[in-house]
C-alpha cells in the first residue's frame, strides 16, 4: 500500500493506487449512511476504493450493492491498513 505523501492528506486513502479522487463524482453513488460509516472511519478512505471492494460482496443475482457490502468492504479496508501499521 503506498505511503500517502504530504500533498495528498485531504484526499482518501487510495488502497488501489488508482486516484480514485479524481473520479470521486462517479462513485458517489453511496448511501447517506455508508456516506456516514466513510466519514467517521478511523481512516480517511478514499470513497472509490470502498465502491470497488463493496462489489467483492454482491451476489450475482443482486441488483445494486446493498448496505451491508459497504459495511463488510469498510472494515476490511481498516482491517488491511491497520495491519500495515504494525
Amino acid at each position: 500500500m503506498p505511503k500517502m505523501q504530504a500533498s495528498d492528506k485531504f484526499q482518501g486513502l487510495c488502497l488501489e493506487s488508482s486516484q480514485g479522487s479524481m473520479f470521486m463524482s462517479y462513485y458517489d453513488v453511496m448511501p447517506p449512511a455508508t456516506r456516514e460509516l466513510v466519514r467517521n472511519s478511523s481512516f480517511n478512505l478514499c470513497a472509490a476504493c470502498v465502491q470497488h471492494m463493496a462489489y467483492k460482496y454482491k451476489q450475482a443475482n443482486q441488483p445494486a450493492l446493498l448496505p451491508q457490502h459497504y459495511e463488510l468492504a469498510v472494515k476490511e479496508m481498516e482491517t488491511m491498513i491497520r495491519c500495515e501499521e504494525v
